[in-house]
């Protein structure tokens, strides 16, 4: 099986500042499925039509932009975040 980080992330970046906060880029190719994916498993908390989504998934909060951008707010490490993202990606 597949790792889905593989399948679906180009990247993960530490964000700056204090708190754990990662910037996850999302392949290109595989960005809408993506972002179906992750919003079908999350709390939807708000929605901008067309710039973002805010939303939330076991504490972690996550603003998703439909470029293929996600923040991710409240993680520990990038192992978290890894393992987060492996969550809401599963098939």
């Amino acid at each position: 099986m597949t790792d889905p980080i593989d399948e679906y992330v180009s990247r993960i970046e530490r964000a700056c500042g204090e708190e754990g906060d990662y910037v996850v880029i999302l392949r290109y190719e595989r960005c809408r499925e993506a972002l179906e994916r992750i919003l079908s498993r999350c709390r939807v908390e708000k929605t901008i039509s067309g710039i973002m989504t805010r939303a939330s998934y076991e504490g972690v909060r996550l603003t998703l932009f439909p470029t293929g951008k996600i923040l991710l707010k409240g993680v520990g490490d990038e192992g978290e975040a890894e393992n987060l993202l492996r969550e809401l990606l599963r098939a």
